[in-house]
């Protein structure tokens, strides 16, 4: 029980459904019951940090999703004494669902503070056969909101469900140009740091042939660019020897019709930067993984600067957008003093971003694209950015396919982009297929050296791109319906109602067909065999046209599909069934 676990320290106050909740430290001060929602308001009076602690039975659980894990650790069920995370505006945010082994909700619940720190510690007690989950709230007298969602739906609703409530709180997300919703060639995994005006240049000759419209610049550009570390970064200037005329480069690439977008970290500040010796002041935490300095956020000149630094970039090279990486490593600052004028570190990131916002529109620079990555993924932070990109996990296609739904469940409006794509170049061209597979179900970011790909990776690649061009409006705009995280989400589906439905089949399951789902329908195989099964419910003339990993059509053939349906497809092949007049 939790008043074991802790020592008697917390009151219980409410009971709600199947859950009972405990506080210490904060008050109850009302209660809401709106749209399946049960909305407790608390405050917290006392000048340390209080709890808000809830305990369900533990049921039929299967698994426990939670915005900050990954898809690294599946999902499972941690014990209380180690289940852990701290949330705010650049990481994670307070909100979580517990399932069962059907997919439905035991218990979903979210916490309105999204930009303070808050601790989030949750797992199955062995004294009470319970799952529990207990918030730290910041200290101060401040009104929150915890909303417990109704047990009645699953896993898939009730996340979008809460993020969505939690989004109401702030100011509407950022709008998204209509290039967000197109295909990327990123330079990153193609090149890592050793990029160059020549290499992007005979790549972005092959972008464009394969129906790529966006660059991203990542990181390399900038002089010291070079080893993994960040000692170099702060001046923000052109690597001279790798770009000679980055402006240059970027006009050519839009005279190509493309867009061009540069990565920065604008809070990163190394001693080999020219600006380190007169900026230092604003950045005293050194991080030892990074081999540099930290700007302080929370002091008002340090905000200033880093606006100025991506202003400026933006106006200089003309560019389309900016991915702004490492925001997170602002935590640095978290529970420490400071003479700045906005004491807590997600308050003061907060402001630094609206202050970025605030600039661009000065300017009329806001159709940009801006994105930013897991695990800045809160509700709290959608207005300062439009494109929300998956963790980084290179080779690694399996993650990729989780951190994008896991996203797409938090991102509401914003567009989901794929982590960057690389594979094996040697690897049969199928290889190059699993990996974009993995990626359908967000805007896929390729990022291989182009012009040195032979012939059939970069037909596969092209074959891959019309495919997801012809059904993106589907996945992106569509409600997506995977299996459970605990699983691996192997099944997701995404469906516009009497037009098209696509499913990714990703291990051999057996894939549900109702012949009143709409026109067309597009099977993903994208498991080790070269078969699936279909559970056809209803009975209707379709066409079916299967296709291999290169795109190439393996067959036509007119069928009345009823019942259990063994479909041949190649693996990383899918099938296409339109359904035909009687």
């Amino acid at each position: 029980m939790l008043q074991e676990l802790f020592q008697g320290n917390l009151s219980h106050v409410a009971d709600v459904r199947n859950a009972r909740i405990f506080t210490h430290g904060v008050e109850v001060t009302g209660r809401i019951d709106d749209d399946k929602l049960a909305i407790f308001r608390l405050r917290n009076n006392s000048a340390n940090p209080g709890v808000v602690a809830i305990e369900v039975p533990l049921g039929d659980s299967a698994g426990f999703w939670n915005a900050g894990s990954s898809a690294r650790n599946h999902r499972s069920l941690d014990p209380d004494w180690m289940g852990r995370q701290v949330a705010s505006i650049v990481n994670s945010v307070p909100l979580g669902c517990l399932y069962d082994g059907g997919g439905h909700s035991l218990l979903s619940f979210a916490l309105d503070e999204t930009v303070r720190e808050v601790t989030m510690k949750y797992g199955v007690s062995e004294e009470g056969k319970s799952f529990v989950v207990h918030l730290v709230l910041p200290e101060g007298s401040a009104t929150h909101e915890l909303a417990l969602r109704s047990s009645d739906g699953t896993l898939n609703e009730s996340v979008p469900h809460l993020a969505s409530w939690l989004a109401s709180k702030h100011a509407d997300p950022m709008n998204a140009p209509g290039f967000a919703s197109e295909p990327v060639y990123s330079t990153w995994y193609a090149y890592n740091q050793r990029i160059s005006e020549t290499k992007i240049l005979a790549d972005v000759n092959v972008a464009a042939d394969l129906g790529i419209r966006t660059l991203f610049i990542d990181d390399g550009w900038q002089n010291f660019g070079n080893g993994r570390g960040y000692q170099g970064c702060g001046d923000w200037t052109a690597d001279p020897q790798k770009f000679p005329d980055l402006k240059g480069l970027i006009e050519t690439v839009h005279k190509k019709g493309m867009r061009v977008v540069l990565w920065v970290a604008p809070l990163l500040l190394g001693t080999e930067s020219a600006d380190f010796a007169e900026l230092s002041d604003l950045a005293p935490a050194f991080k030892p993984s990074l081999n540099c300095h930290i700007y302080d956020p929370r002091i008002a000149a340090a905000r200033k600067h880093i606006v100025s630094t991506c202003v400026r970039l933006i106006e200089t090279f003309d560019l389309d957008g900016l991915k702004i990486d490492f925001l997170n490593e602002s935590m640095i600052y978290a529970s420490t003093p400071t003479d700045g004028d906005i004491p807590d570190v997600g308050q003061a990131m907060q402001q630094l971003l609206a202050d970025l916002n605030s600039a661009l529109e000065l300017r009329g620079l806001s159709d940009l694209l801006i994105e930013f990555r897991h695990p800045y993924v809160s509700p709290a932070i959608a207005p300062f950015a439009n494109v929300l990109r998956a963790d980084d996990c290179p080779g690694d296609a399996y993650m990729n396919r989780g951190a994008i739904i896991d996203a797409r469940m938090l991102a509401g409006s914003r567009i989901v982009h794929s982590d960057p794509i690389m594979w094996d170049p040697t690897a049969d061209p199928a290889v190059s297929t699993r990996q974009l597979m993995n990626a359908f179900f967000g805007v896929p970011q390729i990022s291989m050296p182009l012009s040195t790909l032979d012939r059939g990776h970069l037909d596969t690649i092209k074959a891959f791109l019309g495919l997801w061009k012809h059904c993106s409006a589907t996945v992106l705009e569509a409600q997506l319906e995977p299996s459970l995280p605990i699983d691996g989400y192997t099944t997701v589906l995404a469906q516009r109602p009497g037009k098209q439905t696509v499913i990714g089949l990703y291990a051999p399951s057996v894939v549900k067909y109702n012949t009143q789902i709409g026109e067309e329908c597009l099977i993903l195989n994208v498991t080790a065999e070269d078969m699936v099964v279909i559970d056809v419910e209803g009975s209707a003339p379709t066409l079916v046209e299967v296709f291999d990993a290169a795109g190439v059509k393996h067959s036509t053939e007119k069928q009345n599909l009823t019942g259990l349906i063994k479909l041949k497809i190649p693996r990383c092949g899918w099938a296409r069934l339109t359904q035909m007049t009687p």
